[in-house]
């Protein structure tokens, strides 16, 4: 699928004006998000906006970018004006296919924003009996009427959250989201960390028994040196060691043995 996509009006042909409110500006908000919204979705979406000086050269300018992009289907942003509230989408009243697009676009849209859904409108019961960029377009093409321009209410919801009426409208016109690749887990690359054992501390012992055999290591498995160690003596212990013949074995500082 491709699409194309424009700002209705332009900076010299501004459109309705609210306060401080532009249509054009908003439009182009509107516009740039659908088409970053789109290229996010993995599909071409080719910008079709005109700033030419007057209504009647914006339009065929609109026009004439969005046949030679060669898009399914075009759509252009603007909003409405007159007290009113609601969205509402405009069509060429002789394509069935852009009908059943407004349709859909208009319901998504409105409850989306949760606004009065005012449907989907045919070019030929506009005040102008027909609307140059859907009559013209090659393409089954839309204009969506983005809320009233002059309602605080659909102004607050809608400029509130644009990205999120944009993605409605791309599902509604079949342009679904890219599937999600799970990250790879990250690996460590930092060295291991090799923790060094807690340093040994020396303590005295006191022999208790009449005579014990110093041994060349930790266990009666080990040599006997010849030396003892004798009862009442004190001995300082530097290292200790399981091995046969004992629970525990105790270095001694002297060198003697175990």
């Amino acid at each position: 699928m491709k699409l194309t996509s424009n700002a209705g009006h332009s900076k010299y042909a501004g459109g309705a004006k609210y306060g401080t409110r532009k249509e054009h500006n908003i439009a182009l908000q509107i516009n740039k998000i659908f088409i970053e919204e789109a290229k996010k979705r993995g599909v071409e979406c080719v910008d079709s906006t005109s700033e030419a000086i007057s209504a009647s050269l914006v339009l065929s300018g609109q026009v004439k970018k969005a046949n030679a992009s060669k898009a399914n289907i075009g759509v252009s942003h603007h909003l409405n004006a007159g007290g009113g509230t609601g969205i509402e989408v405009w069509y060429d009243a002789g394509s069935a296919a852009g009908k059943t697009i407004a349709t859909k676009v208009s319901s998504v849209l409105a409850q989306h924003y949760n606004l009065k859904n005012r449907g989907a409108k045919p070019d030929a019961q506009h005040r102008y009996k027909s609307l140059y960029w859907l009559s013209n377009s090659k393409m089954p093409a839309i204009l969506i009427e983005w809320g009233f321009i002059d309602s605080d209410k659909d102004m607050k919801v809608i400029l509130g959250d644009i990205r999120g009426g944009v993605n409605a409208v791309l599902t509604a016109l079949g342009v679904k989201p890219l599937p999600i690749t799970p990250k790879p887990p990250v690996k460590n690359t930092k060295p291991p960390v090799n923790t060094p054992a807690p340093k040994f501390k020396s303590y005295k012992t006191k022999v208790i028994k009449n005579s014990v055999i110093i041994r060349t290591g930790p266990g009666v498995n080990y040599k006997d040196t010849g030396a003892r160690v004798r009862k009442n003596e004190v001995y300082t212990i530097i290292a200790e060691s399981l091995g046969r013949g004992a629970k525990k074995w105790g270095k001694l500082k002297s060198g003697k043995g175990w």
